[in-house]
């Protein structure tokens, strides 16, 4: 008997087609935390529905070859050709990819050590891939995975301004959606003055799963081993993983194999065998003390911005100080950006980018 563990997020995914169809949006970005599913709704749901919507898709993970973004595209543009015509297959520059070869870390050949000359040869070729697609006269959909890693390096702003002036001319036909599973990451990209690519894309949060998720997987768990499994204490186990698909799913596995029902127990036992709480307490030790004070200040308000006197007063009092001037509060706040522990929310807003981080220093303080 087949099993689907996989849950649909076919509304979203609806979502996204219906105003592409439309012509109200051309570009969507899509944020989620590592471990929440954006990877996995793009695979199993968006592409799917695309297809059978007359869409041609091209899938580009850019963590597939960390140093050559360019090589991801080529992947990715050389996977699409599946769903071409053999004959369209036999043109120049599907016969041109096949010979150069791509290697990920799941195997092939390698594209050769990155350099000027190779990088423009790159860059036509991805030209080139997208026009032999786009010249078919379907629709494109165009998914680009962790893009925020293109904003990582000054050597990867060539691809960026390529695809740009290719995403400005084929706007009509081609449909993009750019995923990223950091805030601070993605705001870099969005607010480059040199590169400004996804400037005009429309934002959206991955939606956070909920009941309907559970019962799901409680339905398949029991499809598999005529167990049943508790709604509340599904939900329980499911918060105390910060709502994070993937360790939820973890602990599913982990329960089929051991046996049993008690799923809050092996919650427990997962959520110390990950050592999130000796991870946390290392970053914690590594930090400046006013950084230490910035980030329980955005741990523990959830209504007033960070520069608020309210907001500096408490930082000043964690110090010891009688006052703080707002640039040390900056440079404090710039650190643990750059160290991806935070991002900007909004004007003035900041969160974690760990949710289990902010978890554990709110119960650090819980315990002082």
């Amino acid at each position: 008997m087949d099993i689907n563990w996989h849950f649909r997020r076919q509304a979203l995914a609806e979502q996204f087609l219906d105003a592409f169809d439309r012509g109200s949006a051309s570009s969507y970005t899509l944020f989620a935390p590592r471990r929440m599913g954006k990877t996995e709704f793009a695979r199993q749901d968006l592409i799917p529905m695309a297809q059978e919507r007359g869409y041609v898709t091209v899938y580009v993970n850019f963590w597939d070859r960390l140093d050559s973004p360019d090589g991801c595209f080529l992947l990715g543009l050389k996977d699409a050709s599946t769903q071409l015509s053999a004959a369209k297959r036999l043109s120049n520059w599907f016969q041109t990819i096949n010979k150069l070869g791509i290697k990920t870390p799941y195997g092939g050949i390698d594209i050769g050590t990155q350099t000027a000359e190779s990088e423009n040869l790159n860059l036509d070729l991805i030209t080139g891939g997208l026009d032999e697609i786009l010249g078919i006269g379907k629709p494109v959909l165009l998914i680009l995975d962790e893009v925020q890693h293109l904003a990582t390096r000054p050597e990867f702003e060539p691809l960026v301004f390529a695809l740009r002036g290719l995403f400005d001319h084929h706007r009509q036909q081609l449909k993009v959606v750019y995923t990223g599973s950091s805030r601070n990451g993605l705001n870099t990209l969005f607010k480059r003055k040199n590169a400004a690519l996804f400037s005009s894309s429309q934002q959206i949060d991955l939606p956070e799963l909920g009941s309907p998720f559970l019962e799901h997987l409680s339905h398949a768990f029991f499809q598999a081993t005529q167990r049943h499994l508790r709604l509340a204490e599904c939900q329980t186990a499911f918060r105390q993983l910060k709502k994070i698909p993937y360790d939820y799913q973890q602990v599913i596995d982990i329960l089929m194999r051991q046996g049993g029902t008690d799923i809050e127990s092996v919650t427990q036992c997962y959520i110390q065998e990950q050592g999130f709480s000796d991870e946390h307490a290392d970053i914690w030790q590594s930090l400046k003390p006013v950084d230490r004070a910035v980030l329980r200040r955005i741990a523990e308000d959830t209504i007033n911005g960070l520069y608020t006197q309210s907001s500096m007063n408490y930082i000043s009092e964690q110090l010891g100080l009688d006052a703080i001037e707002r640039p040390t509060v900056q440079n404090a706040l710039n650190r643990l950006k750059n160290r991806n522990i935070v991002a900007s929310t909004g004007y003035g807003q900041y969160d974690f980018e760990d949710p289990h981080f902010k978890d554990w220093l709110l119960q650090m303080a819980d315990n002082e």
